[in-house]
C-alpha cells in the first residue's frame, strides 16, 4: 500500500466507521456509516502553514492547539481528527456542526494516526478486477508450478468451471503434492488412458488385453486374463469378495459381454465369458438373444448423431516402434445400419487423423450376424499395409475381411506384424 496516497480513504469512497475502528476513536461528530468522498489527507500544524494546504473537504489531523483546530473548521475540511485524546472544545463542536465537519477523537499520536489512516480503506478498493493470475481447478500441476516459478506472487485463486471461487493454492502447496490414486480398467498402455496420468499413481490395473508399456512407481495389483471382456473379470473379484452384485450393475457388466464378445461370435470369447454372461441375465432378468440384439440396434442408431461421434465410440491408440496408428470399431446387425455408419463416418477419416495427429487410421464397421468385418482406412501407405497384412486387395479405400470380428485378436496383431516387418525392410 502507498502510504503517500493522500487521496486513498476519498477515492475508495470509505466509510467513517472504518476510519473509527482503524484508530480506536470515537465520533464526536458526524454519521459513522456516512463516507469520504473527497478530500485528501493532511496534517494541521499552524494556522499559517495551513492556509494554502487545507482545502475543503479534507481530512484534517491535529492535536489539542485550539487555534489549529478551529482554523482547520474554517476552511471548510471534511473531518478533523484530533490525535493524543485530545478535549474537544464547545466552541469548535459548535463550529464543526455549522460547518458540517465531522470530528473524530484519537489516542495515537499524530505521526501514529497518519501512518494508520490508510490502512482504512476497504479490501475491495485494492482487489483488481482483470488481469488476475488464476487457475482453474483443470489446470495441471506442471503448468501451475511453471507459471508460479515465473511470478513474484505466492498465492493464487482457483476457479471452478462456472468461474466462481474454489480454493487458493500457494508455492509451498507445490512442494509435496498429493497424487491421485487411479486404477487402470480395460487397458494397461499409456497412449489409452486419460489425460495426465503422469500426475498420478496407478494402485492397480485390471485388464484383458496384451500387455504394454505402463510403468508404475511401485508394485502393483496387476490382473490380467485371457478372456473376452474385463467385467468377466470383475464378475470373478465380486464372488472372490463375496459382494452382491446389484440388479443394475449386472446389466451395466452384461452388457459390456456382449458388446466385447458379439454375443459370444468373437474368437476372444471364452467359456468364462459366457457362464459369467448368463449368471448376470439372471440378476438382471433379462434374456440375452432378445437383449443383445436390442442393445446393438440402438448402439447402431444414428440418428442426431454426428461423425466424430461415431467415430469415437470404440477408438483406441497403438504404436510400434515410432509409428502410431488408431483402430476404431463399429458393431452392426443389419446392413443398412452398416452401410449407413460407413457412409457417415468413411469421409471424417482425414479429419480424424488430423485431430488425433495419427499418420494412419483404420476403421471396422462389423457385421454381427455374418461375422464380416468391411475395414475404411486413411494415411499414407495404407494400401500396401492393409494388403500384406490381410492378403486381401483392397478397394476403393475398403477392406472386406470375412471372419474377422475381433480388434485384438484378428486385426492388431496382424497390423502390427506387418508394419515390424516394414520397419525393418527400411533398416536394411
Amino acid at each position: 500500500m502507498d502510504i503517500f496516497d493522500t487521496g486513498a480513504l476519498a477515492n475508495a469512497e470509505t466509510k467513517y466507521s472504518n476510519i473509527i475502528q482503524t484508530l480506536d476513536g470515537k465520533m464526536v461528530i458526524g454519521d459513522p456509516n456516512g463516507r469520504v468522498k473527497e478530500g485528501h489527507i493532511r496534517v494541521g500544524t499552524t494556522p499559517e502553514m495551513m492556509e494554502d494546504s487545507v482545502l475543503p473537504g479534507d481530512i484534517v489531523l491535529v492535536t489539542n492547539r485550539y487555534e489549529t483546530q478551529q482554523f482547520a473548521v474554517e476552511c471548510d475540511a471534511g473531518c478533523l481528527i484530533i490525535c493524543c485524546g485530545a478535549e474537544v472544545s464547545k466552541r469548535v463542536i459548535a463550529s464543526a456542526e455549522r460547518h458540517g465537519c465531522a470530528i473524530i477523537v484519537t489516542p495515537y499520536d499524530t505521526y501514529a494516526a497518519a501512518r494508520l489512516i490508510n490502512m482504512a480503506i476497504p479490501v475491495r478498493a485494492k482487489m483488481l478486477e482483470g488481469n488476475i493470475l488464476k487457475f482453474s481447478v483443470n489446470t495441471s500441476v506442471d503448468d501451475a508450478q511453471k507459471i508460479m516459478a515465473k511470478s513474484r506472487h505466492r498465492f493464487f485463486p482457483v476457479i471452478d468451471e462456472d468461474g466462481d471461487y474454489a480454493g487458493l493454492v500457494s508455492s509451498p502447496n507445490m512442494l509435496n503434492v498429493q497424487k491421485k490414486h487411479v486404477i487402470l480398467v480395460d487397458h494397461n498402455e499409456r497412449s489409452q488412458a486419460v489425460e495426465g496420468l503422469d500426475q498420478a499413481e496407478i494402485m492397480e490395473i485390471i485388464d484383458h488385453h496384451r500387455i504394454g508399456c505402463v510403468e508404475t512407481a511401485g508394485p502393483v495389483m496387476f490382473r490380467n486374463m485371457p478372456v473376452g471382456c474385463t467385467s468377466t473379470i470383475l464378475f470373478d473379484i465380486f464372488r472372490e469378495q463375496r459382494v452382491e452384485i446389484p440388479a443394475n450393475i449386472a446389466g451395466l457388466m452384461l452388457s459390456a459381454i456382449l458388446s466385447d464378445t458379439l454375443m459370444f461370435r468373437s474368437p476372444t470369447c471364452t467359456p468364462k465369458d459366457k457362464a459369467a454372461a448368463e449368471t448376470l441375465a439372471e440378476i438382471c432378468k433379462v434374456d440375452i438373444p432378445t437383449y443383445a440384439d436390442a442393445m446393438f440396434e440402438a448402439g447402431a442408431d444414428l440418428t442426431g448423431r454426428t461423425a466424430e461421434e461415431v467415430f469415437h465410440q470404440d477408438f483406441k491408440v497403438f504404436s510400434r516402434g515410432n509409428v502410431k496408428f488408431g483402430v476404431g470399431q463399429g458393431t452392426y446387425m443389419t446392413d443398412n445400419s452398416r452401410k449407413a455408419a460407413e457412409v457417415l463416418v468413411g469421409p471424417w477419416l482425414p479429419e480424424a487423423a488430423k485431430a488425433e495427429e495419427l499418420p494412419m487410421v483404420f476403421y471396422m464397421f462389423t457385421d454381427v450376424k455374418t461375422k464380416t468385418t468391411e475395414l475404411l482406412y486413411y494415411g499414407n501407405g495404407t494400401d500396401e499395409i492393409v494388403e500384406r497384412a490381410f492378403e486381401v486387395e483392397p478397394k476403393d479405400g475398403m477392406a472386406v475381411l470375412p471372419g474377422v470380428v475381433s480388434r485384438k485378436k484378428q486385426i492388431i496383431p496382424p497390423l502390427m506384424a506387418t508394419l515390424q516387418n516394414i520397419l525393418d525392410e527400411d533398416d536394411d
